[in-house]
């Protein structure tokens, strides 16, 4: 059964094992921690798709559908993800926050796979092109933790920001009790 898993998929879930386990702890929230890595893995599932260009080149209506209930099914999945996603600041009026998954997130995740594991089931049984099947499963993942990341970022922004304004009033009320 394993050796009928193409290496995509195989490294699709080594990533994405990887993703969830370091995210489990409180990481302090920076474009580096939260850009970088998904950026190298949508590129990484583009270049694997490359040699595909050529059966890429004239798509069937399947498989455009497909191509668009695979974006619209990751996005929505990582949209959800990233509500759930915990933030909050490092102290109580710091600037810097930091972000983790929680339970919710850790569902999130696996019903991102199974519904990604059904929609490539009905894939092969829609006869879809394979390389869209199971060779975009990297790109797939990319695009999912990216389009997490913006959100949660966006998130981290807010926090940050009233926990900033938690410490401009905090010196007000210091300065105001001390004149």
């Amino acid at each position: 059964m394993i050796d009928q898993v193409p290496p995509q998929v195989m490294i699709g879930l080594v990533v994405l094992v990887a993703v969830v386990l370091m995210h489990l702890r409180p990481r302090p929230a920076t474009l580096l921690r939260l850009f970088v890595a998904p950026a190298i893995v949508l590129a990484v599932g583009i270049v694997a798709m490359a040699p595909y260009a050529a059966e890429l080149a004239h798509p069937t209506a399947g498989d455009v559908v497909f191509i668009a209930v695979d974006v619209a099914l990751t996005l929505t999945m990582s949209l959800a993800r990233a509500a759930s996603v915990r933030i909050e600041p490092v102290a109580p009026t710091a600037r810097a926050v930091q972000y983790r998954y929680g339970g919710t997130t850790l569902v999130l995740w696996a019903a991102s796979l199974a519904a990604k594991v059904a929609l490539s089931a009905a894939g092969h049984a829609w006869g879809i092109a394979e390389v869209l099947v199971t060779g975009s499963v990297l790109a797939i993942l990319g695009l999912s933790v990216l389009a997490q990341n913006v959100v949660v970022l966006v998130r981290c922004r807010r926090v940050a920001h009233t926990s900033a304004q938690g410490e401009g009033a905090e010196q007000k009320v210091r300065n105001t009790a001390v004149t």
